[in-house]
């Protein structure tokens, strides 16, 4: 059946184009620029090649029992909560590496952080004081899937290794752990199951 539907796809547009090329023949040759669909050769036949973007194919949702299918949908409600946080707090602190990797001036970067700093308590400080305490670690686990970094990571690049350290000791008295990786292909699969799909608006 794919076969068939991708056959009927590659026909349609195959011959959409062709229409499309001998409407505008005329206008086509007496411009300086052409959009030409490549060709690949593959056993001495020339073949179109069409640049698809990605999509992804999901199976529909099976849970073994009550509790796994209870466990996913409270895993939904959270990181829907959490990950536009995740991707914005992401996003200003890449923002903010890439401003200071291009500074010389150490008093620059300095005063530049301060700032960054202050804007960040004043975007998300009032936010993130709301989350409950496993959607914080949540939290933690998603900006290092956002930036690669952890949040250890991010604070001590910031504000320095004591601080770093005085923030770690911190959560870990609440439970949390700020030097947390996100593991898409582990611990951490459902989650990225999830997201994809949220990403995805597949739910």
């Amino acid at each position: 059946m794919f076969k068939i539907t991708f056959l009927f796809f590659f026909i349609f547009n195959f011959f959409k184009l062709s229409f499309i090329y001998a409407q505008n023949e005329d206008t086509i040759k007496n411009e300086s620029k052409y959009n030409f669909l490549e060709i690949k050769i593959i056993d001495g036949d020339s073949f179109p090649h069409i640049y698809l973007d990605d999509f992804f194919v999901f199976s529909p949702l099976k849970f073994k029992n009550n509790i796994q299918k209870r466990r996913y949908y409270r895993m939904l409600k959270k990181l829907k909560k959490v990950l536009p946080y995740a991707k914005k707090a992401g996003k200003i602190l890449v923002d903010i590496n890439d401003t200071i990797s291009k500074m010389n001036n150490e008093k620059e970067i300095k005063n530049y952080i301060k700032k960054a700093d202050k804007h960040l308590q004043e975007e998300f400080a009032g936010k993130l004081k709301k989350l409950t305490f496993s959607e914080g670690r949540l939290l933690i686990k998603l900006i290092h899937r956002e930036t690669g970094q952890t949040v250890y990571d991010l604070v001590k690049n910031l504000r320095g290794s004591w601080t770093a350290w005085f923030w770690q000791t911190v959560a870990k008295l609440f439970g949390s752990n700020l030097k947390k990786k996100y593991r898409p292909k582990s611990k951490d699969k459902l989650i990225e199951n999830i997201i994809v799909r949220i990403e995805n608006n597949q739910i």
